[in-house]
């Protein structure tokens, strides 16, 4: 499995590399598509920073309920998201 951050970095580094393209092309076209696709790397970002770990005091969904007191769990079971505890 790759590694999260690595692939966020990598992400990070070809955006800056499209917006550099951007800048520099004079066709129109290839512009608005590098623009297209720094946008669905930003989504992307987004979808990967809303699967980070969350501190085991995290409450999820507006629930009171704490996690400190389940330390066997792994995930979140109200958002699924993985809970790190050390």
């Amino acid at each position: 499995m790759p590694d999260r951050e690595k692939v966020i970095n990598g992400l990070r580094s070809i955006k800056t590399y499209l917006a550099s393209q951007a800048i520099e092309t004079k066709d129109d076209l290839a512009r608005e598509g590098f623009i297209k696709i720094q946008k669905d790397i930003d989504d992307a970002l987004a979808l990967l920073k809303e699967q980070e770990a969350v501190e085991p005091h995290h409450k999820c969904q507006g629930d009171s309920y704490s996690l400190i007191t389940e330390k066997h769990w792994k995930y979140c079971p109200w958002c699924g998201r993985s809970v790190k505890w050390g």
